[in-house]
């Protein structure tokens, strides 16, 4: 018997709602694609932004660093011109901001309309909290150090990087607090044991971020990087008029920067002793979310499974695209023997790599319990 306190942390990209939506039969789904045949119809012409919205794209983390680009150039315009040219520009620049800002917002909300997210709520979510551990091959299954005891206490953390709530609708739809009139606990977590699961009676709590933002407040929507938490000092910029608007313009593409509105967010991901990663890219503009999971996986020893979709098209996955994370950040932390926790640093290295566990699958070889839609 236990009480002991176990955190895992979900993070999940758009390849779950990409995926949701093929299960549910939508005609349409959240891929770039999609976004550039729509902001097609619907863009305006003289918007700077969606200008650099095109076809030569192939997905949403170019098009992050798309806008990343222009944004750079029409910082170096503000530079270059008089500071009534540079403030008429920039107003227009913060008007076509919220203009793209506008048109995903409407662009999602035609994608997944209420009666989708009613629909993922139908779905049985789950058992994706619940038995995504027997999708574990056997040996990555022995090689786990998480373990769960009778009526210890779960805390999930669901970081879900889309900006739709198909996700929430999935995992936390009719969640019953107290469904026992004799226990306090209130999830029943699956271990797999040999051939079946056996039941381990647990308390938990579920709590959901949204760190891009969310479609119902489109003024939330971010884009851009997340490659540090450079703190922008308002009354250090706004003694330097040249300077205030084309860091403002700065400002905005620092998701990273934005995510420090919720710093409970970072905080709870620190106590991470499992996560579980679905969907989520492996672009440059999510770097700061690599680079946390990999500290907690170097510093804290925290484990991850990462359930990989293959494509014939795919250079690198998202498994040994952590690793190099892992590797980089270890090799940082390097002293001047040579040695990490007294360890020989591939010695660690390995070490390291063997806290991560991959799931792979595709549309002919489905999961049998996580992120099943069936």
């Amino acid at each position: 018997m236990g009480n002991d306190l176990k955190t895992i942390s979900f993070l999940v990209g758009n390849g779950f709602d990409i995926a949701i939506l093929k299960a549910l039969k939508s005609k349409h789904t959240t891929t770039y694609a999609e976004f550039y045949d729509y902001i097609n119809w619907n863009k305006s012409d003289n918007n700077e932004f969606c200008k650099s919205i095109n076809e030569n794209i192939s997905d949403w983390s170019d098009f992050e660093k798309a806008l990343t680009k222009k944004i750079n150039e029409q910082i170096k315009k503000l530079y270059s011109v008089s500071f009534e040219q540079a403030d008429l520009a920039y107003k227009k620049l913060i008007r076509d901001w919220d203009e793209i800002q506008l048109l995903f917002s409407d662009f999602l909300n035609e994608v997944i309309p209420p009666i989708l997210l009613k629909k993922a709520g139908n779905i049985n979510g789950m058992n994706s909290k619940t038995m995504f551990l027997g999708d574990l091959s056997r040996e990555d299954f022995k090689k786990l150090r998480f373990r769960v005891k009778q009526h210890d206490f779960l805390e999930y953390n669901v970081v879900n990087f889309n900006y739709s709530t198909l996700l929430d609708n999935y995992l936390t739809a009719d969640e019953d607090p107290f469904p026992y009139s004799t226990s306090k606990n209130n999830l029943i977590l699956k271990w797999p044991d040999v051939t079946k699961f056996r039941e381990i009676f647990t308390r938990s709590k579920t709590r959901v971020f949204h760190p891009h933002g969310l479609l119902s407040i489109p003024s939330s929507i971010k884009f851009g990087n997340s490659e540090n938490e450079i703190r922008y000092k308002a009354s250090e910029v706004m003694q330097n008029q040249i300077q205030y608007r084309p860091e403002k313009l700065r400002k905005k593409l620092n998701k990273a920067y934005w995510y420090q509105n919720n710093p409970e967010m970072k905080t709870f991901i620190e106590k991470t002793d499992l996560f579980v990663i679905y969907g989520l890219g492996i672009g440059e503009t999510d770097r700061w979310w690599w680079e946390l999971v990999a500290k907690n996986i170097v510093d804290n020893q925290s484990e991850a499974i990462i359930y990989s979709y293959k494509t014939e098209e795919q250079e690198q996955n998202v498994s040994e695209k952590l690793e190099g994370y892992v590797v980089n950040y270890i090799r940082n932390k390097v002293s001047q023997d040579g040695k990490i926790n007294g360890f020989l640093i591939e010695d660690f290295v390995t070490l390291s790599k063997n806290q991560i566990s991959v799931i792979e699958f595709d549309d002919t070889n489905k999961l049998k319990y996580g992120f099943n839609f069936d």
